[in-house]
């Protein structure tokens, strides 16, 4: 009886080899292609975007300026009715039922 192992995986191999040839012909061309669509794409942004900024220069833009983000005090002066007692709350901590004075 002959052996088919070796022929089963030339089989293989040649398959394998005609996969890689189609898959890399298919993908050359469908690079062409995205190639041209995203240098359109690209230059229409392009176009788009000198467009708006001669718009907004001219003060007709439909943006309003940025604000700017709420500014917070670097430190919180103490209060004159806060407890002077070191931790803020006298005894079993705040809220167990402790005397603080606030």
């Amino acid at each position: 009886m002959k052996s088919v192992n070796g022929q089963s995986l030339v089989e293989y191999g040649l398959v394998l080899a005609l996969v890689a040839v189609v898959a890399i012909g298919g993908l050359g061309v469908l690079g062409t292609s995205m190639q041209g669509m995203l240098s359109g794409l690209a230059s229409q942004i392009g176009a788009q975007s000198t467009s708006s900024s001669a718009v907004a220069s001219a003060g007709g833009g439909t943006n309003p300026p940025a604000a700017s983000p709420p500014t917070t005090p670097a430190s919180v002066p103490p209060s004159s009715t806060s407890n002077t007692s070191g931790g803020g709350c006298d005894g079993g901590g705040c809220g167990s039922g402790g005397t603080s004075r606030l």
